[in-house]
């Protein structure tokens, strides 16, 4: 445009035409559950014009969609890098290498793309989210610095995740007060997100702060996903922690799925209305369903002897960190 020159055709021949025709079609079908018809229209989009990168980076979705985890990986591996979807394309390769146990070369691919991007923080976040996925909290917090560096420093609504990623990181790796701090910088740029309000209230919560706030804000979040558990148990232990046991075990028999924090947490709730039997069995419930390795103790002090004897447990571990 600058050169005052027009622009180039997308389409040039028949068969570039008949490739966005199946592309078309092929768009059309993945929004359901039928990945194979997709497939098949992508896969004579992608033989009619082998050129089209927009069609090869969808295949590879389709694939991945539809269990075909290696597939997916070689198509958006294969994708090149003069291609506006290379970038996105080698973070999904990324991520499937990751889900796969390769997580030492999705690391490898994600440090590499960093390297290269100039603007974008994409790579950055997708390594955080790799590291945080392995519990390496550091690492995650310095990669989604940077990536708040490369991304700021004009943010937009959008941008919350980035802050209440490494938020996480940064309160899993015992950094309360920075966490605290993304926290309330999601909640700026999207008031009232709901997992970053269940987060931040929980933690609260877990801490013994700010008690009837939290409250509130769990309440705003569950207004807003009324069917999510995670959600739905952190006001109920909001709700134990204010001493208000009828409402948490009303809450807890109403939605309690097969998560061991949520089954613990309703153990606590029969055992302060005085169901000790009750609580016991959901405490040895809970230990079934694998729960976090720092529960295990607690959860075992609770089952011999009582609610009292695992929270002095929980305390002594909070003192000690």
């Amino acid at each position: 445009l600058q050169a005052g020159k027009p622009i180039a055709h997308r389409i040039a021949t028949p068969q570039q035409g008949a490739a966005e025709g199946f592309y078309g079609i092929a768009s059309a079908v993945s929004d359901g559950d039928v990945q194979d018809a997709a497939i098949v229209y992508l896969r004579l989009a992608q033989y009619l014009d082998p050129g089209n990168d927009g069609a090869l980076a969808f295949l590879g979705g389709a694939m991945e969609r539809a269990g075909r985890k290696d597939d997916a990986i070689d198509l958006y591996r294969g994708v090149p890098d003069s291609s506006p979807f290379y970038l996105t394309a080698q973070v999904a390769a990324a991520d499937l290498l990751d889900e796969k146990g390769k997580t030492d070369e999705a690391i490898r691919i994600l440090v590499r793309l960093e390297a290269a991007e100039s603007t974008s923080g994409l790579a950055a976040s997708a390594l955080g989210d790799v590291y945080r996925a392995h519990e390496r909290w550091s690492e995650a917090v310095d990669a989604y610095g940077r990536a708040i560096a490369r991304t700021g420093p004009d943010f937009v609504g959008e941008d919350w995740p980035l802050f209440y990623a490494r938020g996480i990181a940064l309160e899993r790796g015992g950094r309360w007060a920075e966490a605290e701090a993304d926290f309330r910088a999601a909640l700026k740029l999207t008031p009232d997100q709901p997992l970053v309000l269940n987060y931040l209230a929980y933690s609260w919560i877990e801490r013994g702060e700010n008690i009837e706030q939290a409250l509130a804000m769990l309440q705003r979040a569950v207004e807003q996903r009324p069917d999510d558990g995670y959600i739905i148990d952190s006001l109920g232990w909001a709700y134990f922690r204010l001493g208000r046991y009828a409402e948490a075990l009303e809450l807890a028999i109403a939605f309690s799925p097969y998560d061991p924090t949520l089954n613990e947490h309703l153990g606590d709730a029969y055992w302060k209305v005085g169901r000790e039997r009750e609580a016991r069995f959901q405490w040895g419930h809970a230990l079934k369903l694998k729960p976090e390795a720092p529960r295990l103790p607690i959860l075992e002090a609770k089952l011999a002897g009582g609610f009292a004897a695992g929270e002095a447990l929980e305390r002594q571990a909070a003192a000690g960190r």
